[in-house]
């Protein structure tokens, strides 16, 4: 391919993009205009952000430090916009509706960053009209802006750019703690990186130490406020619900049921077999995201296997990764068909 048609094809890519970004705002824009939907879990953080901008304290009753709020940077922002006189809930709505429009374009990056921009195109795509991720959009809760942070630092990973995973690391687990664990297997992941990297993996294993230590520093004053005020940076609900609802279960593993009947529905079946398919080209080809990939299967064993109640909400965060490797995974068994072969044979040839 030319550098003409090389930057032509990436013209109509940003073109494209620049639809389904706006395509994915006005959706939701019109889904909060139409519903007003507002989940009761948002008015927990709500509470709590407003206690803390009438000065309070960083709790939910007066005088109670309890942390009962499983996300302290979404809590501080709504906080922020809170003592500044603007209506928090309706920012809020609108800060997470712009995050599901940014992780469209993470998508597009992510398949640019993997040599697959038009993967990554038809995964932003699907992410814009995705049931799921409509739904939860505008709750007023975190949950697009922590799939926004953990699409970032899969982003960030692919490239090893060790700078933005430190950064991207740090808002996630800030928005939501469980985030660590992605955090955690991607930085893990990247020794299968250094291992192919020859004489560089000394630079990779300093590089990602540094990016480490960056991310500790941005998370250590949360950490010392929370033991101090708290007692604990461990959101209190986390146990809680481990407790409660392990005590409740009547089965050994109460979510098996629910979980299957979340994926039985007909796009859930279609995007999980491309999956299956896509994470096994992206595991042999991207060894820099292989963590990415065992965290996603990671989450959805928890997610199956756990004793505690399966909110919609958790659903989301895995979503874009689900969606853009069921496109390649779909794409390369379409690929194997003969009649695909000799198009694509074709194509490579007059391309030349």
């Amino acid at each position: 391919m030319t550098d003409a048609a090389a930057s032509n094809d990436k013209s109509r890519h940003r073109q494209s993009l620049s639809y389904i970004i706006g395509f994915a705002i006005l959706c939701r824009i019109g889904l909060e205009l139409f519903t007003h939907r507002t989940v009761e879990d948002f008015y927990i953080t709500l509470r709590y952000a407003e206690n803390i901008s009438h000065g309070l304290g960083f709790v939910f009753n007066s005088g109670e430090r309890v942390l009962g709020t499983t996300t302290p940077l979404y809590t501080l922002y709504l906080a922020l916009l809170d003592f500044l006189h603007l209506n928090a809930t309706l920012l809020g709505k609108i800060t997470n509706i712009v995050a599901d429009g940014a992780s469209c374009l993470l998508l597009y990056r992510l398949g640019s960053n993997l040599k697959r921009p038009r993967c990554g195109l038809v995964a932003a795509a699907l992410f814009a009209i995705w049931p799921v991720c409509l739904y939860w959009s505008v709750s007023g809760m975190e949950t697009s802006l922590v799939t926004f942070a953990g699409l970032w630092f899969v982003v960030s990973l692919s490239v090893t750019d060790f700078k933005r995973m430190a950064w991207s690391g740090a808002m996630l687990i800030l928005l939501r703690i469980d985030g660590a664990v992605l955090v955690g297997l991607g930085y893990l992941g990247l020794h299968w990186h250094a291992m192919e990297a020859g004489k560089d993996r000394i630079i990779i294993a300093r590089s990602a130490l540094k990016s480490i230590f960056i991310l500790m520093l941005i998370l250590l004053p949360w950490m010392v406020f929370a033991t101090l005020y708290f007692g604990s940076p461990v959101p209190t609900s986390i146990v809680a619900k481990l407790q409660v609802y392990g005590w409740q279960a009547k089965t050994g593993f109460p979510n098996i049921g629910p979980f299957l009947r979340h994926f039985l529905k007909p796009q859930q079946i279609l995007a999980a077999i491309g999956a299956f398919f896509g994470l096994l080209v992206v595991w042999k080809r991207y060894l820099p995201v292989r963590g990415a990939l065992i965290w996603l299967l990671v989450y959805y064993a928890v997610m199956a296997l756990s004793k505690s109640f399966l909110f919609g909400w958790y659903f989301m965060p895995p979503i874009p990764l689900l969606l853009f490797l069921s496109v390649i995974g779909w794409v390369s068994m379409v690929a194997r068909i003969p009649k695909f072969q000799l198009t694509i044979e074709r194509k490579s040839v007059s391309s030349h």
